[in-house]
């Protein structure tokens, strides 16, 4: 739950908008979210939200970022972490997927590449410094027995 007020206090950047951010929380102050993973962590749970949209894509439009929201053990946020600027600038719709933790760091895997990188990111968050950092990871080509699409 957002009892505290974190999440509705987002502020638009970029293509998200006020509206967008006001749809993350309905009035009885739970949440709509796409949870992608779960870690425990010191002081409670991070879970990796991934967000709605491609930046620049009109059929798509960016209606939420990909999220870290640091909850108690009660469940209510604590604390929303957004990605830095220049990286929501290249959200792609293909987003956080999976999360977890090593010492003060939270370690998310991104499922695409993002713009016009070669390979998808992890990203590495520093509960510490509250700083990401982030390395890329090569992908094997797609591969389907029955030659469908591989997502």
């Amino acid at each position: 739950k957002d009892t505290a007020g974190k999440l509705k206090a987002l502020a638009p950047q970029g293509e998200l908008s006020a509206e967008d951010v006001a749809a993350l929380v309905n009035e009885d102050q739970t949440v709509n979210l796409d949870l992608e993973g779960i870690v425990r962590v010191d002081g409670g749970f991070v879970l990796a939200h991934e967000g709605r949209g491609t930046a620049g894509d009109a059929d798509r439009p960016v209606e939420s970022l990909n999220m870290l929201i640091g909850v108690n053990d009660m469940g209510e946020i604590q604390e929303v972490v957004t990605l830095p600027e220049e990286v929501n600038k290249m959200q792609l719709r293909f987003g956080f997927e999976g999360v977890t933790a090593w010492d003060t760091r939270v370690v998310v895997a991104f499922q695409r590449a993002w713009g016009d990188e070669a390979h998808p990111r992890i990203g590495i968050y520093d509960r510490d410094t509250e700083k990401w950092s982030f390395k890329s990871y090569p992908l094997d080509a797609p591969a389907s027995q029955n030659g469908g699409w591989v997502g």
